[in-house]
Order: C-alpha cells, then structure tokens, then sequence
C-alpha cells in the first residue's frame, strides 16, 4: 500500500475520507475514527481488553471455528402468509449483538447472544473474524450490524468465523504493531481501515490520479509536519526498485 516517488523514496499516511452528510451511526462511528488512529499510533503496545487476554492459547488464530447459523425466517417459519411479508423488507433480529469495532480501535466482538440454540456454540466477547466471505476486522461496528442484517435477511444459512475471547488480543494497535500476530489479520485490518482513508504521499500525481481522491499529495515538508504533530496511523520510506 506504501508508494514510492520518482526521485528516491516516498511516504504515506492515513486519514479519513469523507463519508455521507448524513449523521447516521456509521458517519458518527467513521468521525470517531480520526480520532481513534492517533490512540492506535501512540499505544505500540497497550493491552488487550479481552476476557482472559493474559493468558492467550498458543493456537492463537488457529484457534478460529466457522459456525452456520439459520436465519430468522428459515430458523420460524410462519404459515401465514401475505404480500408485506416479503424477506427483503421485513425487519430482522440478528441472532447476536456485536461490540467493539475500529472507531474505538477494537476488533469486532459478539455482545448478547439473541437465541437460545447459540448459547454455548457463539460466546459474549468471541471475536467476529467473517461473515460469509466478508471479512470484518478494521470495520465499525454499525457496518457489521448492517452486513450480518443483510446477510441473515437474504440468505437461510449464514457461515460465520469467530475466535473464542482472549485468543488473541482485540486491540488493533497492538494487532498491527506485533510482529509475532497473524500476518493475513493485519492485512485484513489495514484493508478495511484503507477503503476509509486517503493515503498521503511525496511522490508527484501519475496520469489520472486526482489529489484528495486518490492520494493527497504533499512535500517532505508537509508531510514530516504531519508526523511530528502525531497525524499518522503508519509510515513508510522505500527506494525506488531499479528495473
């Protein structure tokens, strides 16, 4: 994700994007954000919150179990039926409550477990890895509300990944800064934090690239201001490959 510039070495930031005007849960949580990435750059080694995170299994994130789960209309299915009982529009119940979430700089955590067939399969403080194919760690909460509810109200089955609590840390900070944690998680945290961000660089704009959209793009300068004053969750300087 680091870029390089045509002289000799280039470096980046993260920031937030823009989002939608609106202040619904998700811009609220996104604002929340900014101020959650300088938390995440000064804590290179704050402890984790889990339950039990003192004693962490040395499986750590082989310790990862899928489990499927009926939704709420295959799970109660009713013999009445009408033409406002369409699955697309109607209200679902997911069958847990999640918590944490990257604004406060927490993966994603299962909170209340909604049915009675979950208790003892999904735990409170489990760690939501997947939700089907999405992988949710570095998002915020309400976006993973938003996704389980789509995905228990589209489809009978959902396949969810979790890890029992305090497997690994649930901090993010110290996620990224260990090097001894799984490398496919901190490349799934970084991802999601990067589709909410615009990175910085020094290099000049290429052919097509749209300063604030793409990248923003400063001086060595500017951008070592950014640095001293604490505005970047990670840095890089890397030479230019020779080809």
């Amino acid at each position: 994700m680091f870029e390089t510039n045509e002289e000799k070495t280039g470096e980046l930031c993260l920031t937030i994007d823009k989002v939608d005007e609106e202040k619904d849960d998700f811009t609220l949580e996104i604002e929340k954000l900014q101020a959650t990435l300088q938390e995440m750059l000064d804590c290179t080694s704050s402890p984790s919150t889990s339950l039990d995170s003192g004693d962490k299994p040395s499986a750590g994130f082989a310790a990862r179990r899928l489990v499927r789960i009926a939704s709420e209309h295959h799970h109660s299915t009713s013999s009445c039926h009408s033409d406002s009982g369409n699955s697309s529009t109607r209200d679902i119940v997911t069958p847990f409550t999640v918590h944490g979430g990257a604004s406060i700089g927490r993966l994603i955590l299962i909170d209340i477990i909604r049915r009675d067939d979950l208790i003892g399969i999904v735990n409170p403080n489990d760690i939501l890895l997947t939700i089907e194919d999405v992988k949710v760690s570095g998002m915020v909460r309400s976006e993973v509300n938003r996704i389980l509810e789509q995905m228990m109200r589209e489809q009978d089955q959902v396949a969810i990944e979790i890890l029992p609590a305090g497997a690994i840390s649930d901090d993010i900070c110290e996620l990224l800064a260990d090097r001894k944690s799984s490398s496919e998680l901190q490349t799934v945290i970084r991802e999601n934090l990067y589709q909410k961000t615009v990175p910085y660089t020094t290099r000049p704009p290429r052919e097509g690239e749209v300063d604030g959209e793409h990248y923003r793009f400063v001086s060595v300068d500017d951008f070592n201001k950014l640095l001293d004053n604490g505005g970047l969750l990670e840095n890089g300087t890397y030479q230019e490959a020779v080809l």
